[in-house]
């Protein structure tokens, strides 16, 4: 259960080998929670921008239902490691306070 005053909203986004937007920049926005939905694809590394590539993102690594939180208010890419399946689907939670 989360706190009082807390307000979240959820999006899915399918995360290609291309730099992908998963949310843009929310001044409102106090937490991101980042949910792999899938194991079927490569690591999905996650940046600051659209540059983001597999050798500078952070990662997301291939387990089904894995959490990865942040707090950031700008915007939030992701990107796909080639090989295998090249797409998989990401949850984004945002929390608001």
């Amino acid at each position: 259960m989360g706190a009082i005053g807390v307000v979240w909203t959820t999006t899915q986004v399918t995360v290609t080998t291309a730099a992908t937007v998963v949310l843009v920049a929310n001044l409102r926005r106090s937490k991101v929670t980042l949910i792999r939905q899938g194991t079927g694809g490569g690591n999905i590394f996650v940046g600051s921008g659209a540059s983001v590539t597999t050798a500078n993102g952070i990662l997301i690594p291939r387990i089904d239902g894995y959490p990865f939180s942040l707090r950031n208010q700008g915007d939030i890419y992701a990107i796909m490691q080639s090989g295998g399946t090249v797409t998989e689907v990401v949850t984004a939670m945002e929390e608001y306070i």
